[in-house]
């Protein structure tokens, strides 16, 4: 295999016609940077599906892309962002409760998601407020999903988010002692199981 020849440093990357006050690309870096690419190609780098494979270049092996292993790059691959508007079920001592558009972010197996409910509990004590996930998982404990939510409008107003692992979906509990109707803020993070 041949050596890819090291980088004409000596050359200015961009020359500069002063008359016209314009720049132009070397034509000496410009054949540096063809000369790669074809080294790329002839290596087998850039051909296929999988053009990022490390196989057979200098510093990767087989199974190996950008230096990540096959296991790991394979859960990148399962990188997502979105938004989704969650049903909400009023699951204990809830009167009503809205749900508003909420973002999501995964990366690997892991969600992260937040956003904001209104919710109006019945009366003072426990409340439950179930919130369903963006992505599907299969809860097996509550620590499965974990998080917080607040209400700023209300002194000290603060819940947990737990995994309901009956119906795999968030929980949102806390003890209401105002029983107004209240916006509550949340973020919460799972992994898909």
């Amino acid at each position: 295999m041949a050596n890819i020849q090291a980088p004409p440093t000596w050359a200015e990357v961009v020359i500069v016609d002063k008359e016209k006050g314009t720049g132009s690309f070397n034509p000496v870096w410009l054949q540096w940077f063809l000369d790669v690419s074809q080294f790329i190609n002839n290596s087998g780098g850039l051909s296929g599906a999988a053009h990022n494979n490390l196989s057979g270049l200098q510093g990767g092996s087989a199974n190996e892309y950008y230096h990540l292993a096959s296991a790991l790059y394979t859960l990148l691959l399962l990188t997502a962002a979105g938004t989704y508007t969650p049903a909400l079920t009023n699951s204990l001592n809830v009167a009503a409760s809205t749900a508003y558009q909420c973002q999501y972010m995964r990366v690997g197996n892991t969600v992260t998601v937040s956003g904001k409910v209104d919710v109006d509990p019945t009366a003072g004590g426990a409340v439950q407020l179930g919130i369903s996930l963006p992505i599907a998982s299969n809860l097996g404990a509550v620590e499965d999903c974990a998080g917080v939510a607040a209400a700023p409008g209300i002194a000290g107003q603060s819940a947990a988010i737990v995994g309901n692992i009956a119906n795999d979906r968030a929980e949102m509990q806390w003890v209401a002692v105002d029983v107004t109707n209240q916006p509550m803020y949340f973020t919460f993070s799972y992994q898909v199981i």
